[in-house]
């Protein structure tokens, strides 16, 4: 097993893009369907997947109270996160004219915001998420 967080989350980071290259590739290439449906669609399931994973695995957190809180803010980010790619690639698209090249750079910013975000905010085992309200 992997013992460094940052090799484990570059590990699952890998997993995710390849999530993410995938379904840009079915719904783009063979379904035909809006580059930007299909980056939204893919960031959107790769999301999924890395927020388990890195729960689970990268971060090694247990504490079910915080998972749905952690859960919320992790979903907020990754909005944030699906907006800042789609306007990159966006933006790049129109310049090179190549949406997987495009989609390529904008993943470099998205892995530093994301490794930021989860590192010191989602999965920081030192913020708590929950109140004793719960």
């Amino acid at each position: 097993m992997l013992k460094n967080i940052s090799i484990r989350y570059l590990f699952v980071s890998v997993i995710t893009v390849l999530i993410d290259y995938i379904t840009i590739f079915l719904i783009y290439s063979l379904l035909e369907l809006n580059y930007i449906l299909a980056i939204c669609f893919g960031l959107s399931f790769a999301g999924i997947f890395q927020f388990f994973a890195n729960f689970h695995y990268t971060f090694k957190l247990k504490n079910k109270n915080e998972y749905k809180k952690r859960a919320i803010v992790y979903f907020i980010a990754i909005i944030i996160g699906v907006f800042l790619s789609t306007l990159v690639v966006i933006i790049l698209e129109n310049f090179i004219n190549s949406l997987y090249l495009s989609k390529t750079f904008s993943l470099f910013i998205n892995f530093i915001y994301g490794y930021t975000v989860s590192k010191y905010i989602i999965f920081n085992k030192n913020i708590k998420f929950y109140n004793n309200c719960d």
